[in-house]
């Protein structure tokens, strides 16, 4: 086929307008061509800028600027409607091409591409959470963990194509933002709390897409034993106050749905930014201590979230031998961490017990892992929090 005769159906061209530099997202559907770049906007220069340089003719109309189709085209669709089939060409083009051979393959970074040049400046977290996960496992060439995170865009792509309008638990867990909103997300999933007490056992900033990272903060319920997740972007605003650690006291607040640990909005509370002997004793309570269970916990999670499920728990071991929490029955997980988390950890238990550790759950080659976070520790007959990543 000569050149003549092909036809262009989507690209994706990184445009500068004015020093500002936008991803643009194009792609012919019904003999209409549909534009997005990357700060959200149809119409704008950088639109503009990529129709032309395309040789595509731009229409002027009382709505200002817009792209020529033919007559009665549908109207352009929303990012929402847009991802499932994005979503849908990445698992494609990763398939094919092989997670061995990420690095060399240019339609998936296309099609990665493709994805966030969609996506609204508040990236949903969830799904930028997802795909960071992807990218990590993509570039260590982690065949098992690349094939679990694809199955969970799978399964969304495919509750995306077929819940229509109506947003279901999973879509909702993916797609909301940090406060829980996004347009098409009404209120869905949405629960109240009041009057809590809740501990922060752990934070730090995660891998996200590209273009951010995020930062995720643990809280336990000092009534309940549930331990919820604030995810913010980690160059965005309407972070918690306070030091860690710290305890809140919680006026109000909003749990969303999901895989454990549930996204929390905080509304009204207070920082108490000294934990006492108490609070961190009743905290022990909440520890697991049989490891059996709490592997049989994961492996629920990641059945049911695939992609997203991280959960954080507190161990009460009965030891830590060589890098491992071994529990009372011998059943034990591996601890890790990427900062030096571990040693500090050995360097804590040499000098003081340990009442009981924080961290997030996942699992490396079939063994379950412990990713270290803090440590509740006895010294001379006191108790102290101890952070540790």
């Amino acid at each position: 086929m000569s050149a003549a005769e092909a036809t262009i159906r989507r690209a994706t061209l990184e445009v500068e307008v004015d020093g500002v530099t936008e991803l643009v997202a194009l792609a012919l559907r019904d003999d209409a061509w549909i534009a997005t770049s990357s700060d959200g906007r149809t119409d704008g220069p950088h639109v503009r800028a990529a129709l032309q340089a395309l040789g595509i003719a731009v229409e002027a109309g009382e709505e200002g600027e817009r792209i020529s189709r033919v007559p009665d085209a549908p109207r352009p669709q929303s990012w929402l409607q847009q991802l499932a089939p994005l979503l849908e060409e990445l698992v494609t083009a990763i398939v094919r091409g092989g997670v061995r051979d990420f690095r060399e393959s240019p339609s998936v970074s296309e099609a990665l591409g493709a994805i966030e040049a969609i996506l609204p400046k508040a990236v949903p977290l969830g799904i930028a959470r997802a795909l960071g996960r992807l990218r990590e496992a993509l570039s260590q060439r982690d065949v098992e963990k690349a094939a679990r995170l694809l199955d969970g865009v799978t399964r969304l792509s495919q509750e995306l194509s077929s819940s229509g309008e109506t947003i279901t638990p999973r879509i909702a867990a993916w797609l909301a933002s940090h406060d829980g909103t996004v347009a098409e997300l009404g209120r869905a999933s949405r629960v109240s709390l009041s009057d809590r007490q809740l501990l922060e056992v752990g934070r730090g900033r995660l891998v996200g897409h590209e273009r951010r990272g995020i930062e995720r903060r643990h809280l336990l319920c000092m009534r309940s034993g549930t331990v919820y997740r604030e995810d913010f972007e980690a160059s965005g605003e309407g972070r918690t106050a306070g030091p860690s650690p710290r305890l809140l006291r919680v006026g109000l607040a909003e749990s969303f749905g999901g895989p454990a640990p549930k996204r929390l909005r905080l509304l009204q509370y207070e920082v108490v930014p000294r934990v006492d002997e108490t609070t961190l004793k009743r905290a022990g309570e909440f520890a697991r201590r049989d490891f059996a269970a709490l592997i049989d916990l994961y492996r629920k999670s990641k059945r049911s979230f695939p992609a997203l499920a991280e959960p954080f728990v507190l161990v009460a071991a009965e030891r830590y031998v060589d890098g491992s929490a071994i529990d009372r029955e011998g059943h034990w997980l591996g601890l890790r961490g990427k900062g030096g988390e571990v040693e500090r950890f050995r360097q804590v238990r040499a000098r003081a017990g340990v009442r009981w550790l924080a961290g997030r759950l996942s699992d490396e080659e079939g063994v379950i892992v412990l990713w270290v976070h803090s440590a509740c520790v006895e010294d001379a007959g006191a108790l102290r929090f101890e952070r540790l990543h």
